[in-house]
């Protein structure tokens, strides 16, 4: 509805990449790692210092706000010269931070704070992983169409993402993330996030599950 201002929050983030380099550079990782509350420098200022370094769906959430602006402006020049620069930073960055679930064997991140931020410190959030899985396709779509170079294990991540399922409440649904107890409070509704926007593809009857048990909480 305001492409101007849509692209304008985007140039923002981008004339700040070197600061989440220089962060996730810190961390020993690679890429660009988007601080969840950005001030000026492009260095994070929430008073809540946790948030900053682990709320890290953030970074994805930026990647997919490229992907709704290019999705709407079809503005390649744009992509090639703001948006892919963004997106290949985080796409680098989750590579980087990924590792291998020792009981599913699918990749997952921990230690991350979910967008339910009451949850804490949690591992495999289900819309941190959905959404890091979503910033690494689009980044390996983009790479196509610009002839660009991606990271060699970008796909295989993003197809082997753990997004933990388990029973709550005599249903089968996404569990928010490892651990999450049927009935436990939320502030978010992280799992709804998975059908919009994300679009995460799934049975009916365990999208009505997600909506039904979370709802309820």
């Amino acid at each position: 509805l305001a492409p101007a201002l849509a692209s304008a929050c985007l140039t923002y983030r981008l004339e700040r990449l070197p600061a989440a380099r220089e962060r996730a550079q810190y961390h020993k990782l690679s890429g660009g790692m988007q601080p969840w509350e950005s001030g000026l420098t492009g260095y994070g200022v929430s008073i809540w210092h946790l948030a900053d370094e682990h709320e890290i769906h953030i970074t994805a959430d930026v990647a997919m706000a490229v992907r709704l602006y290019f999705r709407a402006s079809k503005n390649t020049t744009w992509l090639k010269h703001t948006g892919w620069p963004l997106v290949q930073a985080s796409a680098e960055y989750f590579a980087s931070r990924v590792v291998v679930d020792p009981s599913s064997g699918n990749f997952t991140l921990m230690n991350v704070i979910p967008p339910d931020e009451r949850a804490g410190l949690v591992n495999s959030s289900v819309y941190t992983n959905a959404a890091a899985a979503e910033t690494l396709r689009f980044a390996h779509e983009v790479a196509i169409l610009l002839g660009a170079e991606q990271g060699s294990n970008w796909t295989d991540i993003a197809e082997k993402m753990l997004l933990p399922i388990g029973k709550l409440g005599g249903v089968e649904a996404h569990l928010e993330y490892d651990g999450y107890k049927a009935g436990t409070p939320i502030n978010q509704a992280d799992v709804a996030l998975l059908q919009y926007p994300l679009g995460i593809a799934m049975e009916q009857k365990l999208a009505t599950n997600d909506l039904n048990v979370y709802q309820a909480v």
